[in-house]
């Protein structure tokens, strides 16, 4: 197989072309990185506090994060830019975030001031401005999933005890009911992400999380919330040498409605386990490279056909990863990435199955939110339609804006000053003819 691939962002687009000789299942391990777009949608974002990423219904990429200034944004990104909105300006940590079937987009989150514990934003849909609420009950490390009729379910850590609580909007009574997942939940000092919430073919929350005790985690239980109450299943892994609860866990459910847990074992293996009818069984996504990585709660997707992908942070390497299982499961780089040890990448895949990743990096002391992957349009030169590919589309629009190296870009043609002189002339033209045609 041969593939046309545009050099990577890491060195910047220059209108280029690399042609890679592949064998179908096999690939260089640059080779992902180089084929897809990676965008910084903004800047001076706080390193202290995790972001989150989901696709809304109309295919694009929305971003919670918080800045170094303690505000809580969400971008959107969309057609080569980022629209950026301000959810909350009083203080906090930690963003979990779930798009609605409304266009609209809910984010929870750990607050502070008068918004102090955990909070629900929304923006966009219903509402035509962001709104908050103060949920009344204080916690950490939450995580937020929609049912396919909107209503909200939250996992978190509780303050006073440690102890994995489950909250969900009850409709009849308008209020937020609060239980504690049933245990053994592992309590690890410091520990983050030890759980996560997923809703399942048949629309019912399911949590899944590390269990064990404190200093021994070897334990992934799954628990579902029926209307009859909890119904738990557990995979002791004691035998495989446990589990590593800091790094993280991950849930998906595939189209028979098994529940997916991707987690790294205590000796280094970053393995799934797949809940099913017959039992638990588990597949090996990476074997123990000699460093840990780092999962979020938002890092894995299952598609048609079983397609599995995984996005994690090699700590070692310096690199955002992805996994995919198609014709059998490689790991290549999305992107460097430097200041950081605990950086949870969050993974999402729109409806025509295009994947967005997103994480925090570190240039010259400013952090910034990015964004890679086929989902993300307006990463090709050229491309300024953002649909993925430079055709001739692009060729008949970029005529129109030409108007040589004497004159300034017309409003509207900035995206065909492909080289950056502030104009739109033959060398533009040479760059998108080297360029036309790939995607």
């Amino acid at each position: 197989m041969t593939l046309c691939i545009h050099r990577s962002a890491l060195s910047g687009w220059n209108g280029s072309m690399v042609v890679l000789f592949l064998t179908v299942g096999v690939l260089t391990p640059f080779a992902l990185a180089q084929q897809v777009g990676i965008r910084v949608i903004a800047e001076g974002a706080s390193e202290l506090s995790e972001l989150d990423l989901g696709i809304d219904v109309n295919g694009i990429p929305q971003v919670a994060y918080w800045t170094a200034d303690n505000e809580l944004m969400l971008a959107s990104v969309e057609c080569r830019t980022a629209v950026l909105r301000e959810l909350y300006a009083q203080g906090g940590r930690y963003a979990s975030l779930a798009p609605g079937t409304d266009a609209s987009t809910s984010v929870v989150f750990s607050g502070f001031d008068q918004a102090s514990g955990l909070a629900y934003a929304m923006s966009g849909g219903l509402l035509d401005q962001p709104a908050w609420a103060p949920l009344g009950f204080a916690g950490d490390w939450p995580v937020l999933a929609l049912d396919s009729t909107g209503r909200p379910y939250v996992v978190y850590v509780d303050h006073d005890g440690g102890m994995l609580k489950f909250a969900r909007f009850d409709i009849p009574t308008g209020k937020w009911v609060v239980e504690i997942v049933p245990g053994p939940f592992v309590e690890f000092v410091g520990t983050r992400r030890v759980a996560t919430v997923a809703v399942d073919v048949d629309d019912r929350p399911v949590v899944a999380y590390f269990g064990g005790h404190r200093n021994s985690a070897h334990k992934i239980i799954v628990a579902t919330r029926t209307n009859q109450g909890w119904t738990i299943r557990t995979k002791d892994l004691e035998n495989e040498g446990g589990v590593s609860p800091e790094n993280g866990l991950s849930l998906a459910f595939d189209t028979t409605n098994a529940p997916h847990v991707v987690y790294q074992t205590a000796p280094g293996d970053l393995k799934l386990a797949r809940f099913g009818v017959f039992g638990v069984s588990l597949q090996t996504v990476r074997e123990q490279q000699g460093s840990p990585v780092r999962l979020g709660p938002r890092a894995m997707h299952i598609g048609a056909g079983g397609r599995i992908r995984v996005a994690y942070f090699d700590i070692g390497a310096g690199v955002v990863m992805l996994a995919d299982n198609l014709g059998g499961w490689t790991n290549e780089i999305v992107d460097g990435v430097t200041g950081f040890n605990d950086l949870r990448p969050a993974l999402a895949v729109d409806a025509t199955g295009r994947w967005a990743v997103a994480y925090l990096s570190d240039s010259e002391g400013i952090i910034e939110v990015k964004v890679a992957g086929p989902a993300v349009l307006g990463t090709l030169d050229g491309d300024c339609n953002c649909d993925n590919v430079v055709d001739l589309v692009d060729f008949v629009e970029l005529e129109s804006c030409l108007t040589g190296p004497a004159v300034s870009i017309m409003e509207g043609c900035e995206c065909f000053d492909i080289n950056g002189s502030t104009t739109v002339d033959l060398a533009d033209v040479k760059l998108l003819q080297a360029a036309f045609g790939d995607w």
